[in-house]
């Protein structure tokens, strides 16, 4: 559908296309060069799980799904974009060539229906996503001038298409236009301006679509809508690595930097999921310390990187009022970036499981927390102790090392060291918090009474255990985590471990995906998983009949969102014969209770506290149990009861408490005394 144009109009037309064209290769090479100056980093291999993501998140709109509603409206615009840019080229090349038709579809009556159709479609779900913004207003959605310039000319130059068939169609007749329904619609109707009326409203608003397409691709590359060429790429070359893995600092001896300090020391994925950024505010909303009144807010971390990026390249973004105070000369960390919302995080991971593009949020994040820590030397007061307690003891409470195994006095356990000649089967990881915390010492005895009744052939490593340094690789102190890694991974090697069960999903995530970072390759499960198969398998034996506590399960962040482990727990809660009343946040999207990241080693002087806001769910859901599998999170809830007064409402045991306490008494053996 083109109007007849003589060869001044084709000119144009063709000055126009080359114009747009060119304005639009500028402006998206220099963003391009600017993010192929950042540093270096793999993201190939693993083709398939990278093609079925792609199929998923991007052609599927899985995550959009999420939130019904504008899920929907999404969908419709984005897969409305893709076929109606085929007719946007049938367009063009029509009007350039004069009667030029793409093969097979250009003039084929279902192709010019299902155009007005799907036209008609993608102008509802504007709407639809301009009365949100206007009328709903989501909290987390912030929205620019820039939303308002691309949501009008999307709907303008689709509302001047639909138009001008309808002006086709009453001035032409029956010439092909009859199969557009939009002309079906409006020709009648516009018939009444006259042959010569409706000759020039058909020139007019076909020129006003030409132009308003051509100048949405001027305007792309300067605008968050640019995420319509970047997110699919970004989604595609999401890592593929474990989730739960933070890049190596390599030859951190003789680096010159550490971490992050300015946009162009991120890495080329990094700065691409700025330019892949919606500004949905899906991991806003997700962000625990966001909903406690932190100053930490994902969504503005990425669009600062962006900011920041743009001001490098030398490009301004259009209909936004924050980028007239950017120069290349601002800081990222103290200027766009403060303090205060770096150390907010948890490194919990709501915010990258969120997130519909698959931008990764929290490696950034402890990026920048390694350039304050090793660069500037900058972070929380009371991280000095840590720092210095794990230096010297491998502990982060500032206890003595020679007190590690204290906790396992009387239970008879083999500790490797001492009985060298007593090959174990499986190796239990204490960690420091089952070591030395004495609410926590108690889950380490539980669990101890657990395996030996199961008959498991278990040993520990007593003082030779140290910290996995966890605490430290979160809160940016990356060479004191890899001293701690490496001294654990020779440890580990020379005893010849080769299966590691532990309570503390931190120590299961560190050991077992980032020590392979350290040529430490160790089956390692969380004990969940450990118990869950034994009462599968019928070698752990309980007690008969059923536990009628009302029990619900939280989900801790480093087994869930990190390691996917969400089935184990609830298995074991149902081996006690109870079953698991969940929360509202629950899985996937369980409320981080504050500790991760090394923020249960600070204080919290911003803000609701997160293991309060946690609780709240907790109480919402009428239990007096809540069942935990991750050490840092029974210190942050035992807190959060105690100051709260919820005492007697609630308790918190650990899965090996619940376990341990259906033991029959003739199966606890040696174990009975504690």
């Amino acid at each position: 559908m083109s109007p007849t144009i003589n060869i001044a109009g084709q000119l144009l037309l063709l000055a126009l296309i080359i114009g747009a064209g060119a304005l639009f290769a500028v402006r998206t090479a220099r963003l391009y060069r600017i993010m192929m100056a950042g540093a270096p980093t793999t993201r190939r291999g693993d083709e398939g799980t990278r093609l079925r993501r792609f199929a998923t998140m991007v052609l599927g709109q899985s995550k959009m799904f999420e939130k019904p509603a504008i899920g929907v409206a999404h969908f419709l615009i984005f897969w409305g974009f893709l076929l109606l840019t085929v007719s946007v080229v049938q367009i063009m090349l029509e009007g350039l060539l004069g009667g030029f038709s793409l093969p097979a579809i250009g003039r084929a009556r279902w192709f010019i229906a299902a155009n007005d159709i799907i036209a008609a479609l993608v102008i509802v779900s504007l709407l639809y996503a301009a009365y949100r913004r206007l009328r709903v207003r989501p909290w987390h959605l912030t929205t620019q001038l820039d939303a308002w310039i691309i949501l009008g000319a999307i709907g303008a130059h689709l509302t001047a298409l639909l138009l001008a068939e309808g002006f086709a169609a009453a001035a032409f007749g029956n010439e092909g236009y009859h199969w557009s329904l939009a002309g079906a619609a409006l020709g009648g109707p516009l018939a009444a301006l006259g042959p010569t009326g409706a000759r020039i409203g058909y020139v007019a608003f076909w020129w006003v679509h030409v132009l308003l397409i051509l100048g949405l691709v001027t305007y792309i590359p300067l605008s968050k809508h640019f995420h319509i060429i970047t997110s699919p790429l970004n989604v595609y070359f999401r890592s593929t690595r474990p989730k739960g893995e933070l890049p190596k600092i390599e030859n951190i001896e003789e680096a010159e930097h550490f971490g992050v300090g300015q946009v162009q020391q991120f890495t080329w994925k990094d700065i691409l999921d700025g330019y892949a950024c919606t500004e949905c505010g899906r991991c806003t909303a997700a962000c625990p310390a966001t909903l406690t009144g932190k100053p930490l807010d994902p969504k503005k971390i990425i669009v600062d990187t962006r900011l920041a990026t743009y001001a490098q390249a030398g490009v301004r973004m259009l209909g936004r009022r924050e980028t007239r105070a950017i120069t290349p000369e601002t800081p990222l960390i103290g200027g766009l970036i403060g303090d205060d919302e770096l150390w907010s995080c948890t490194t919990c991971m709501a915010c990258i499981e969120a997130c519909p593009v698959a931008i990764e949020h929290v490696p950034k994040i402890v990026d920048m927390r390694r350039n304050l820590v090793l660069e500037e030397t900058r972070f929380p007061p009371e991280l000095t102790k840590v720092f210095n307690s794990l230096e010297r003891n491998s502990n982060p409470f500032g206890l003595r090392a020679r007190t590690r195994a204290d906790w396992a006095k009387g239970l008879g356990l083999t500790i490797l060291g001492e009985r060298p000649d007593e090959p174990v089967d499986v190796l239990y990881w204490v960690g420091c918090y089952g070591s030395f915390d004495e609410r926590n010492v108690r889950v380490a005895r539980a669990l101890s009474r657990v395996l030996r009744a199961a008959g498991i052939n278990f040993g520990i490593l007593g003082v030779e255990e140290g910290c996995t340094g966890d605490p430290a690789r979160r809160a940016g102190n990356e060479y004191l985590y890899q001293v701690l890694a490496q001294g654990n991974v020779e440890t580990l090697q020379g005893y010849g471990v080769k299966k590691i069960v532990t309570a503390c999903p931190h120590c299961m995530n560190t050991i077992k995906n980032e020590y392979p970072q350290f040529g430490g390759d160790f089956e390692v499960v969380h004990h969940s998983q450990f118990i869950a198969d034994l009462l599968k398998s019928g070698r752990l034996k309980l007690d008969g009949g059923l536990d009628k506590r009302a029990i619900t399960f939280h989900d801790p962040c480093y087994l869930g969102r990190y390691n996917d482990v969400y089935d184990a727990p609830r298995e074991v809660v149902n081996g006690l014969g109870a079953e698991v009343t969940e929360m509202r946040r629950s899985r996937n999207k369980a409320l981080c209770c504050g500790g991760g990241g090394a923020r249960a080693l600070m204080e919290e002087r911003i803000g609701k506290k997160m293991s309060h806001n946690r609780l709240d769910d907790v109480l919402e859901t009428g239990c007096g149990t809540l069942a935990a599998g991750c050490p840092f999170c029974i210190t942050m809830f035992e807190d959060a009861i105690g100051s709260t007064g919820n005492a007697e409402r609630v308790q918190v045991e650990d899965l090996a408490e619940l376990v341990a306490a259906r033991l029959p008494k003739e199966s606890a053996g040696a174990a009975a005394a504690d």
